[in-house]
């Protein structure tokens, strides 16, 4: 029997979110967002309501998406990551758990449990396929070169990327403010990290030293490559925030007044944290707010495609006793751990056709469902492109 994902009652397709559309073969072939935070635990979302009143992190802009309902957002209730970073990109990207792409524990230099994308069908292949141009940004972190093979995000079918491999660039001074990236235009198999960085003028490829808040430089990356797209897309942004070295954003990288916990308290951590979210919101507004993503058809009629966007974490809040907070304040069962305080993340859903509100879809999810959602927004199904792998997906 074939499966079909579990966010289908938040889409009323075959998919993740309670939709209400004609089918997929009637509409334009859609634009995909999906942006990854880091380290974000639920208990720091107030739109879940399930942590301590008054310390939520200043995420007002998602906030007021879900409640004041000007595009439709839908918050999933129960969505399960992994309980690290690099086995829940892996999943997002392949439909398919870490342990069955030996992506299941985190991802470092030297490392022979990367991501094989050789025989995947990862997501970034299919939606070329299926007419969308991709691009990846920010952190990577499922593997670089292990003895000459290349597992970097072009291998993976992304056809521009601009962003760093692992957990923190390896050639920056600092994480945040001081560091390289490297940039990739075009799909060349010759191109590796070290290729572009040892080259002169390496093919294709560029790296890149800046000083801009790594959050912001991130998320302009990303904004001026949908702008300048010319067909359907397909955009990973994986944000670094708010992932150690905590810190205090520069007020530079503010949009609005700067947090004020980082003005009155510039040393604590929590204080740090929450400073990095709100950056992380404002920028992520930002994007979702420029006229090529067009979330809500009446607001853009004349646009060419409709987006939706898929906004998650990739595990819980860090283990330190500072950010772990009530319910999830047992710094044994956050990230790190498979108790709710480490793999139950924030995931929210916008689109056009997405029944929106504050009200959550209850039905558990795995990270591992927006795969499918994806390609069944794309029509991959409906045309039979899957064959039977959505058993293997979901089985």
């Amino acid at each position: 029997m074939t499966r079909v994902s579990r966010l289908a009652p938040v889409l009323a397709l075959t998919c993740l979110v309670a939709f209400a559309v004609p089918p997929l073969a009637a509409q334009t072939q859609p634009n995909i967002l999906v942006i990854v935070l880091d380290d974000l635990g639920i208990e720091h979302v107030e739109a879940y309501g399930i942590g301590q009143a008054g310390a939520y992190a200043p995420l007002t802009n998602l906030q007021a998406r879900l409640v004041d309902n000007d595009e439709n957002w839908k918050r999933i209730d129960h969505a399960v990551s992994n309980p690290y970073c690099s086995p829940t990109r892996s999943t997002a990207l392949t439909g398919l758990y870490g342990k069955e792409t030996g992506t299941g524990w985190l991802i470092d230099y030297g490392d022979t449990h990367i991501l094989d994308v050789t025989d995947l069908h990862l997501l970034p292949k299919e939606m070329n396929s299926l007419g969308n141009t991709s691009a990846a940004f920010g952190k990577w972190h499922l593997g670089v070169e292990v003895d000459g093979d290349d597992y970097a995000p072009y291998d993976a079918g992304f056809d521009y990327f601009e962003g760093f491999f692992l957990r923190y660039n390896g050639y920056q001074q600092d994480p945040y403010l001081d560091y390289q990236r490297t940039i990739v235009d075009g799909t060349n198999d010759a191109l590796t990290e070290r290729v572009c960085r040892e080259q002169t003028t390496p093919p294709d490829c560029d790296v890149v030293s800046s000083t801009a808040y790594l959050t912001k430089d991130t998320i302009q990356a990303a904004i001026d490559w949908v702008q300048d797209a010319t067909e359907p897309w397909f955009a990973y942004v994986a944000l670094p925030a708010p992932h150690a070295p905590w810190n205090c954003p520069p007020s530079d990288a503010y949009i609005d007044a700067e947090y004020g916990g980082c003005v009155t308290s510039p040393n604590d951590t929590l204080e740090q944290y929450r400073g990095m979210l709100q950056v992380a919101d404002e920028q992520i507004d930002r994007l979702l707010d420029i006229q090529a993503i067009n979330l809500n058809p009446d607001d853009h009629p004349t646009d060419p495609g409709d987006t939706y966007a898929f906004i998650l974490s990739d595990n819980g809040s860090p283990d330190n006793a500072d950010l772990a907070l009530s319910p999830f304040d047992n710094i044994n069962r956050v990230k790190g751990s498979v108790f709710q305080g480490g793999v139950r993340v924030p995931f929210f859903v916008g689109g056009p056709a997405v029944v929106d509100g504050i009200v959550g879809q209850t039905l558990p999810i795995n990270v591992s469902d927006t795969y499918m959602t994806i390609l069944e927004l794309a029509g991959a199904v409906q045309t039979g492109y899957m064959g039977d792998r959505s058993d293997r997906v979901h089985g």
